[in-house]
This record gives C-alpha cells, sequence and structure tokens, in this order.
C-alpha cells in the first residue's frame, strides 16, 4: 500500500514558475481586459468553430458568456434610457417657470 509510484507528483517547477500561455496571447490580453467577442460556434456547435486559428472571436469564454453580455448591455441601455427620460422630466419641469400658487380673489 505505501508503494511509491502510487503517490501524486506536483508539476516540475520549470512549469511552475513560467507563466502559462495561451496559443493565441492577442485573444489571451483581449479576454482578460474583457474587450472580446466570444465565438457562438465554437461554444455551441458540436463539431466546434470551422476557423479554428483564423478565427477573430474568442475561444476562451465559457458558455453562457454570450448570454451574460447581452443581458448586462440591454441592462445598460435600460438604465441610459431612464436616466434620460429622469433629466427629461426634471428639464420640463425647471422650464415651466415660476408658478403662481396664490388664488386670485373672487
Amino acid at each position: 500500500p505505501d508503494d511509491e509510484s502510487n503517490h501524486w507528483q506536483s508539476a516540475p517547477p520549470e512549469l511552475v514558475q513560467n507563466a502559462w500561455r495561451t496559443k493565441f496571447p492577442k485573444m489571451e490580453a483581449a479576454h482578460n481586459r474583457g474587450e472580446c467577442k466570444p465565438c457562438a460556434y465554437f461554444l455551441y456547435k458540436a463539431d466546434g468553430c470551422r476557423n479554428s486559428d483564423n478565427c477573430p472571436y474568442c475561444h476562451l469564454c465559457r458558455k453562457g458568456e454570450i448570454k451574460r453580455r447581452k443581458r448586462k448591455k440591454i441592462k445598460a441601455l435600460k438604465a441610459a434610457a431612464a436616466s434620460s427620460e429622469k433629466a427629461d422630466i426634471e428639464e420640463d419641469s425647471s422650464d415651466s417657470g415660476p408658478r403662481n400658487t396664490l388664488k386670485a380673489p373672487a
């Protein structure tokens, strides 16, 4: 039971000390900055991306990233629309000038 061949061994120190890089450093950099565009074919098609090395889209994103980004974009658009509506309403109420709150004598 105490056989040396059955014990786990860690990676050699050379691997641990070097930074791990993907095959596509530009895609990796864009992915890390959040500026990449996920490849739907790579994520959702059974045969994967047909462009492989020539694909301009990101193969590092996980499933669900496209939907998450769409929801985030819609939320931001709704927030921007709501804030512009609020600004328009405030602008309209401030443009009407001073209001006469006194009633005319009868």
